[in-house]
């Protein structure tokens, strides 16, 4: 959980509130006295050090500065009090709300589910051991590589069959010259050529599986045979062999547990898929094709009389939905609202073809099955899931209520926003000074100052333009083109230094030189209501959440007898400082 995210969210209204909350703190009597160790009671439940290091680990808050430990504390403090607000009026039950905390446990609970039932069945001692064996050997190995041409429009490589003439020629010139000799020679390996093909030592399953298969199946001084590899027609030559470095079974897991998780990667997906059928018949899955062709059928029909969302399509059909059932749950028009969001429908035309609709619906119940047999075996009361879902939930909690609840109450109104523009687009929306200038760009430095000099001479200035400057675009625009004061440098200084009409000197710039007549000044005007719109609506509304946020919490404060403990961050650094 990234807990620095959830502070910076919370903190935006945590200075204020620390006063506001200390001053309900001491007006209020309370028969609980806040001890060193406590950092607040809401509603008679007190909260601990233990709590506040269940949220953020203790080593996290530690290295912290001691001011963003106050706002960390408090931030703690206000979302638990946010929190008892949406568990007493029953905000926990909004359909959103649950689909939000039904994703992020389904996704918890299945990796659990995958860490405890289906790892253990491949990556057991015994597999691991027979791995253990399987890798001790090394091989010292050297290699040439004939790289063939990726695309149509490579012509600098040779072609596939082209290379495989090569490599096979080189295979015949090994029994005459030294593979090392060839290597240097022919070679593609930038990282081997150099030095005939020398690759070193090399432990099994380290290099891909084309030169892993090749080097454990030729003899000590052999050359293989012309095989394919990913980067190309290669040859290789196992130069001598040793067993491995490897310390223990014990020591080496890790390294080991690695080599596994690469290799066996097939193994996984059958075993992910056998799982997965096992609980499709545990659970009694059971599809209706009938029901889900006749759903894409009305789908179909409905999606055409009108361009919206697949969720308004659905909520439109008529007809009874009937998609099957598992678990003892009916698959109706109901359950499919509740998931479509769920569901990861890319397009419209997902939900039109039966066999791709029912491997969407499918995928999505195999999820919720792995989820519910996690539960069933109990994993989702463990206390470390337990631990990271209240965490999880007080962030939910805090963000659903301020974003759902709060803050579309005091969101600006078209009219409070142009108010506001008229009130003050002189001071804080106006455009920036501009100049409108003429420009002859040339590479040479002489050429630059002879033209300089035709236009003192009194040259028409727009035929130089079109003559000299190099830039066929700017050309066509007669080298006309504006800015404002910061926008190019060394060209913006020299310009806004013009009077209307000036030509400066030639000046360099990008390694050009630029001959700059200054034709108008545009002076700073307010701006468009349309261009600033947005601006001026997210400048309202966080003043408005600002003030919204701090009515909450003295209205939640009183409501809840709440207690903020602003002397926990205190006694906690003198009870580090004396350890």
């Amino acid at each position: 959980m990234n807990h620095q995210f959830n502070i910076g969210t919370c903190i935006k209204n945590i200075l204020f509130l620390m006063w506001i909350l200390f001053g309900l703190s001491c007006s209020r009597q309370d028969k609980h006295i806040l001890n060193e160790s406590e950092t607040g009671i809401i509603d008679g439940k007190i909260l601990t050090q233990e709590d506040l290091f269940a949220w953020i680990p203790e080593t996290q808050f530690k290295s912290l500065a001691d001011s963003i430990q106050a706002d960390t504390v408090s931030a703690f403090f206000l979302m638990n009090l946010v929190k008892k607000e949406v568990e007493s009026e029953g905000l926990q039950k909004d359909k959103g709300l649950l689909r939000n905390l039904r994703s992020w446990e389904s996704e918890r609970l299945s990796s659990i589910l995958y860490k405890k039932e289906i790892l253990p069945k491949i990556l057991n001692e015994e597999n691991l051991r027979k791995l253990y064996v399987d890798v001790q050997q090394e091989k010292e190995i050297s290699i040439i590589l004939i790289q063939f041409q990726n695309t149509a429009e490579d012509k600098i490589r040779p072609t596939e069959e082209e290379a495989k003439k090569l490599a096979n020629l080189i295979y015949e010139k090994t029994n005459t010259s030294s593979f090392e000799e060839l290597a240097r020679k022919y070679s593609d390996d930038s990282k081997s050529k150099s030095s005939g093909g020398y690759l070193g030592w090399i432990r099994r399953y380290q290099f891909n599986p084309a030169i892993d298969s090749i080097a454990w199946s030729i003899p000590v001084g052999k050359v293989s045979l012309p095989f394919m590899a990913e980067e190309g027609c290669c040859l290789l030559k196992v130069n001598s062999e040793r067993k491995g470095s490897w310390t223990g079974f014990e020591s080496d897991l890790p390294v080991l547990t690695d080599i596994a998780n690469n290799l066996w990667q097939d193994k996984f997906k059958q075993y992910d898929l056998k799982y997965s059928d096992s609980l499709k018949q545990m659970y009694k899955l059971k599809l209706d094709s009938t029901g889900i062709a006749k759903f894409v059928s009305e789908y179909e029909k409905m999606s055409q009389q009108a361009d919206v969302p697949p969720v308004k399509v659905i909520e439109r059909i008529q007809t009874p939905v009937n998609l099957g059932t598992y678990a003892g749950i009916r698959m109706d028009k109901e359950w499919l609202l509740d998931r479509i969001s769920e569901l990861n429908i890319l397009n419209t035309n997902m939900l039109l073809i039966p066999a791709r609709f029912t491997g969407l619906i499918e995928n999505k119940i195999v999820v919720e099955l792995i989820t519910q047999r996690a539960r069933d075996l109990g994993y989702d009361q463990e206390a470390g899931y337990q631990k990271i879902l209240n965490q999880y939930k007080l962030t939910l909690y805090y963000k659903f209520y301020l974003d759902q609840r709060l803050y579309p109450s005091v969101e600006p109104s078209a009219a409070e926003i142009e108010s506001y523009y008229e009130q003050h687009k002189l001071a804080r929306y106006m455009t920036e000074e501009q100049v409108v200038v003429q420009v002859i760009e040339l590479s040479s430095q002489a050429l630059a100052r002879q033209v300089y000099d035709q236009c003192k001479a009194g040259k028409l200035y727009p035929s130089l333009v079109r003559r000299y400057h190099e830039r066929q675009l700017l050309r066509k625009e007669d080298g006309i083109f504006t800015f404002t004061r910061n926008e190019w440098g060394s060209l913006s200084q020299t310009a806004f230094n013009l009077k209307i009409g000036e030509i400066g000197s030639p000046i360099s710039y990008r390694n050009k030189f630029l001959i700059v007549k200054v034709l108008e000044r545009i002076p700073p005007a307010p701006k468009f209501l349309s261009e600033v719109k947005d601006q001026i609506k997210n400048e309202l509304w966080k003043v408005r959440k600002h003030e919204a946020t701090e009515k909450l919490y003295i209205d939640l404060s009183k409501k809840y007898n709440a207690r903020f403990n602003d002397r926990f961050v205190y006694h906690y650094q003198n009870r580090i400082k004396s350890i």
